[in-house]
């Protein structure tokens, strides 16, 4: 079973249920899809996208995806708490790329505003 206190971000939790997919037997997609029962409880894409950590997924898909591997659900908290901090690391780094992104320029004092404090307008005609 994987280490699930150790995972912390994406990519640990991708690497968990790869482990899990594998440890599962590596069913086929369309019969995880079918063992998930109600329709698009865990549809294909989802199972595709998963493993291969392409997407980061709402907790339900997984909870899915650990019934179809048969993981006893005494240890359901433990893959929630691992989702949980995933989900949180995940979020943040969305955002710091969405402050980084959209910070304002720098703005800087021409040379000659600095020395008489007044500001110069050049026209420029097209």
């Amino acid at each position: 079973m994987p280490r699930l206190d150790r995972v912390y971000d994406r990519d640990g939790l991708v690497h968990a249920l790869q482990e899990l997919y594998y440890k599962a037997g590596a069913m086929p997609i369309d019969e995880m899809e079918r063992r998930a029962g109600g329709h698009g409880e865990l549809p294909h894409s989802t199972v595709l996208r998963m493993p291969a950590g392409r997407s980061m997924f709402d907790l339900s898909q997984p909870m899915a995806f650990l019934r179809v591997c048969e993981v006893p659900q005494e240890e359901w908290e433990n893959w929630s708490r691992a989702w949980n901090r995933a989900w949180r690391r995940s979020e943040r780094e969305r955002q710091d790329a969405a402050l980084i992104r959209y910070r304002a320029p720098e703005t800087r004092l021409s040379p000659q505003y600095q020395q008489t404090g007044r500001v110069r307008f050049t026209v420029v005609s097209a």
